[in-house]
């Protein structure tokens, strides 16, 4: 390599700019599913984002491949060609890692990098159990260490609640001035177990970003190490000449993956994400980034290895109970009082009421990776992030909560936003007769029979009418009908019975068809994404 094959600082401004912008676009675009609370992000942008992250598009490709499918392809010829470049320029979690660390820098902490040891030992051992955990049909180990799973996770549980109370105070701010620009968002609670492995995930990341940079990329991460094998067989790999190389270990004080040993002249490439530090602070323009054919093979040179609508009244409504952060009561339930209390408990279930469109208790389990992209999404919060609910294998991955919600039967963001299929996608007719579980009636706990108490909260919420009500004597019980039933949870919720609900949705294991319903008319209509007084 001799001086006019150096690169120039426009030259090297340039690919950093293009690394820059990227990695911003791709930040922006996958933090929308997470944080896009009001709906307003562009489909593409979002889709753009969720295209290239490695594992998911891998598992959808492993269960239904199509053009949708194939973004990891591209990734491992994009590395083949150039490098890690995904590391630094799409994965959201390395991108993170490198805000952590750019905040450091700004806070006037001294980011220094001395070449490491690359822990062969331990990163091939998690790559190699990684891959056979997977091959012996559980995703358990991709769940836990998938950077694009994990940065979903901390983005809902601990950036979007107060990021929602933020949005609810302005709301209430501006409606004290007349004005209804910003509409408010429920704000609901987050599984503790989650919220502790989201914050402890947190710690680890913002230690690894202000104190060895991309360690959690280069040790433990399997996407990392998979990419880092043929990062090694790249065309195009940061190259220095040692003509003109002075050894003032600027480059290796200014790597974040600790990759560079300068006085041995060394590069480990299946570290090195292609961040083009080393090419920006290199005084004698001893380091370039160009095809590795280029070098002579004799040369003396060593190559370094939605916004919903509201009228006036439901705005207000709906702001109130977002400032005061009230769980949602139903007010029929609220007007009863319950003065004998029932005694059979609800029956065990074997595993929770599986999202619709995950088909099947085999399929949801062997191809979710606990992103938390649908609960997200979710615009009446009833999907919850599950944390033993599916057993040790299903770590993480998110369940239809009835006491948290109801599966509004308008909606499907769920399906639309899940990037491995796990949630297949479906259309609104087609959820009309998706069954998700059956309705199960405790007649011994209503309080219609308990107390002669007038209530059909169950009747009146059921989309499909399969709860519907019967006169016995004084009163009206409810009567259900099992074969119209989708398990949307509707009835659960607003069951007031107590201290067990007097219906239940009993989850399917494998999705059924319902018979048409009898009635068109859906009982249950919510503004995506938005506060609502439901279920009275």
């Amino acid at each position: 390599m001799n001086k006019t094959d150096r690169m120039t600082k426009s030259t090297i401004f340039r690919l950093k700019t293009i690394r820059v912008v990227l990695a911003a676009l791709f930040f922006i675009g996958v933090s929308l599913v997470f944080l896009d609370i009001h709906g307003i992000a562009p489909r593409w942008l979002t889709s753009f984002g969720l295209y290239f992250q490695f594992v998911p598009s891998l598992i959808f490709a492993l269960r239904s491949f199509g053009l949708a499918a194939t973004g990891f392809i591209f990734i491992i010829l994009l590395t083949l060609l150039l490098g890690r470049v995904y590391c630094s320029s799409i994965c959201p979690l390395g991108i993170l890692a490198d805000i952590i660390a750019a905040i450091g820098k700004k806070l006037g902490r001294k980011m220094h990098h001395p070449y490491a040891p690359p822990y062969t030992a331990v990163r091939y051992f998690l790559l190699a159990g990684t891959i056979w955990v997977f091959l012996t049909g559980s995703i358990f180990l991709l769940n836990l260490l998938d950077p694009f799973s994990n940065f979903g996770r901390m983005a809902v549980a601990l950036v979007k609640p107060p990021m929602i109370w933020g949005n609810n105070e302005l709301s209430y701010a501006l409606v004290t001035v007349g004005s209804y620009a910003v509409s408010p968002y429920s704000l609901e609670g987050i599984h503790f177990g989650m919220l502790v492995f989201s914050i402890g995930f947190g710690i680890l990341i913002v230690w690894f970003g202000l104190t060895r940079g991309r360690l959690y990329c280069n040790m433990i991460c399997p996407v990392g190490t998979l990419l880092g094998l043929f990062s090694k067989l790249s065309l195009v790999k940061i190259q220095i000449c040692q003509d003109t190389c002075n050894n003032c270990k600027r480059c290796e004080r200014a790597c974040k993956s600790d990759c560079i040993d300068i006085s041995k002249k060394h590069l480990d490439y299946s570290r090195c994400v292609s961040c083009f530090n080393c090419l920006d602070i290199c005084p004698t323009g001893a380091i370039s980034y160009q095809p590795i054919i280029f070098v002579p093979l004799l040369s003396k040179e060593i190559t370094v290895k939605h916004h919903g609508t509201h009228t006036r009244r439901g705005f207000l409504v709906a702001v109130g109970a977002a400032i005061t952060l009230l769980p949602k009561v139903s007010r029929g339930a609220k007007n009863i009082e319950i003065t004998i209390p029932n005694k059979i408990r609800v029956p065990y279930a074997p595993h929770p009421i599986i999202p619709p469109g995950g088909m099947r208790l085999d399929h949801f389990t062997g191809t979710c990776t606990g992103c938390h992209a649908c609960i997200a999404q979710c615009p009446s919060h009833v999907l919850q992030p599950g944390l033993m609910e599916y057993g040790l294998a299903g770590l993480f991955m998110p369940y239809l909560d009835p006491g948290a919600g109801f599966c509004n039967l308008n909606c499907n963001q769920c399906g639309q936003v899940c990037p491995t299929s796990a949630i297949t996608p479906f259309s609104i007719e087609e959820k009309k007769q998706l069954q998700v579980g059956v309705v199960k009636f405790i007649r011994d706990n209503c309080i219609v029979v308990l107390q002669k108490t007038e209530c059909g909260a169950c009747s009146e919420h059921c989309p499909t009418k399969a709860v519907t009500m019967v006169t016995e004597g004084r009163v009206r019980v409810p009567v259900v009908d099992e074969k119209i039933c989708l398990g949307c949870g509707a009835c659960e919720h607003v069951c007031p019975a107590k201290p067990n609900k007097a219906i239940y949705v009993q989850p399917h294991a494998v999705h059924q068809l319902a018979e048409a319903p009898r009635s068109n008319k859906l009982s249950i209509k919510v503004p995506s994404g938005k506060l609502d007084d439901f279920p009275f």
